[in-house]
């Protein structure tokens, strides 16, 4: 009988591992709000011009980088719809955490606006466009 012989080494795999804890949070953002609400004229007609004047505020954890915009509508309802917009504004100064800002914002009614009573409509947009 013959027999083969064959060196065979056996080694240990040792596998280390080590684990932590990462916290993964939310890149900071600006959280935009509105303190004051327009408290403008109570009649408007089609087509008039005014100026509306808010306030808004900064509760985020990181001061606005970017522009933001400002949409005033006047609308017959608590939905605004592209019809209704009276004016708007860039807002291109940094609005740091904790800091509010008065703004004028130029509206003009739509001539197309539907007569009756309407409420003054305010849009922060939170998402900073570039």
């Amino acid at each position: 009988m013959e027999r083969y012989h064959c060196r065979v080494t056996i080694v240990a795999l040792l596998f280390a591992s080590t684990s932590i804890l990462m916290p993964v949070a939310a890149q900071p953002t600006p959280d935009l709000f509105i303190s004051t609400v327009p408290a403008e004229a109570s009649e408007a007609i089609r087509g008039q011009e005014d100026t509306v004047s808010i306030t808004i505020g900064n509760n985020g954890s990181s001061a606005t980088a970017t522009t933001f915009d400002v949409t005033i509508y006047l609308s017959a309802d608590e939905t605004p719809s592209s019809i209704e917009k009276a004016g708007d504004v860039a807002v291109s100064v940094s609005l740091g955490i904790g800091e509010t800002r008065s703004l004028n914002v130029p509206v003009r009614v739509p001539s197309l606006q539907t007569l009756g009573e309407h409420l003054w409509l305010v849009k922060v947009y939170a998402a900073e466009r570039s």
